[in-house]
């Protein structure tokens, strides 16, 4: 294109509204979370595209309006209320495996490690019942994780690396805002923005790195 996208067209119900989707890590499966239009009342349930059979269906799994994660190829992660849903696609169609109750109010859930949830919950990140550390505002997106480590930015400049079992490896403050955006191939990296400039944020020799990559004015 123009602009150097492209992308393939998924057919999906027109009469349902969606929010989130994310696809599984061999890309066999889009897990969507979406709703009917026409019901004012209706629950956020949770839709699946299978790309090999080039079909969509909608389960009858309620979910929060929140992103739906994936634990593996088969196995998908969502919220429902206050408990946390472990859905089984082994079959073909979504099967509930097991739930997980937790008891507060979570702003937003991140995954499992460590067979523990990681959510926030108020101005808190945490790992089950271990505070990980306080955020600067109750404010979500504050945490981006990978195969290896828990990356958290507890305020616009300040960045904390963890292992999966919730024990800090390294912080840093580059003092510029710094707004996370993917995760890398490499366990130990993600990337994120600081205005144009594209940075390299990684673990080396427990410690955290920072590092500019690509000026994305540059390419105006």
């Amino acid at each position: 294109s123009k602009y150097g996208y492209s992308g393939t067209a998924i057919k999906c119900p027109v009469n349902l509204f969606y929010i989130y989707c994310s696809w599984n890590p061999k890309g066999q499966w889009l897990a969507v979370n979406c709703n009917n239009l026409g019901d004012a009342g209706a629950a956020f349930v949770l839709g699946l595209y299978n790309s090999i059979e080039e079909k969509f269906m909608i389960s009858d799994i309620a979910m929060n309006p929140r992103p739906p994660i994936w634990k593996d190829d088969d196995t998908l992660l969502v919220t429902n209320d206050n408990n946390i849903l472990e859905i089984s696609l082994e079959s073909g169609a979504a099967k509930l495996v097991r739930t997980i109750p937790l008891e507060e109010d979570i702003t937003w859930f991140y995954g499992i490690f460590d067979d523990k949830p990681l959510v926030q919950t108020g101005r808190q990140i945490k790992l089950g019942d271990k505070i990980l550390t306080e955020l600067d505002l109750p404010h979500k997106f504050r945490v981006i994780t990978t195969q290896s480590t828990i990356f958290v930015s507890s305020s616009p400049t300040k960045m904390i690396a963890f292992d999966l079992k919730g024990s800090e490896i390294s912080r840093t403050n580059p003092e510029r805002k710094i707004q996370f955006g993917s995760v890398g191939e490499d366990p130990n990296t993600v990337y994120g923005l600081n205005v144009n400039m594209l940075l390299r944020i990684y673990v080396e020799s427990d410690s955290l790195n920072i590092q500019n990559v690509y000026d994305l004015a540059e390419s105006k």
